[in-house]
């Protein structure tokens, strides 16, 4: 059995953060030495390092989803009228697919984006 202390000391983030993760999966408190503490058992130890890098895996997607974006709003707005297929669009922001183009377009809804499925495929900037 693990304390918060000893879980920080064992995985490298501070014990703030494993006092958080132990609130958030509804961890009771034990006491020891006439304090409230929190025990983690190996498994829990082993959930919490996953549940670290889980968290680090999706910020990491998240920032290149914001890179992806912006790339996609400044090749928009060079094109202007003319419109970028989102095949060729794919291919400049290194996506895998127009299916991610799509998915990354629904993110920047407020922006001045427009798209005619009925002629072709292409996305226009139609802002100013």
């Amino acid at each position: 059995m693990y304390t918060v202390k000893e879980v920080a000391e064992i995985t490298g983030w501070d014990a703030a953060t494993v006092r958080v993760y132990a609130r958030k999966i509804g961890k009771g408190t034990v006491l020891k030495n006439r304090k409230q503490v929190f025990l983690f058992t190996c498994e829990e130890v082993r959930a919490f390092v996953l549940h670290r890098k889980d968290l680090e895996r999706e910020k990491e997607v998240r920032h290149k989803d914001q890179i992806k974006r912006a790339k996609i709003v400044q090749i928009l707005k060079d094109s202007g009228s003319v419109g970028v297929s989102k095949q060729s669009l794919a291919e400049m922001v290194k996506a895998e697919s127009p299916k991610e183009i799509d998915r990354l377009v629904m993110g920047l809804s407020d922006l001045p984006i427009a798209e005619d499925p009925t002629m072709d495929d292409r996305l226009y900037w139609v802002g100013q």
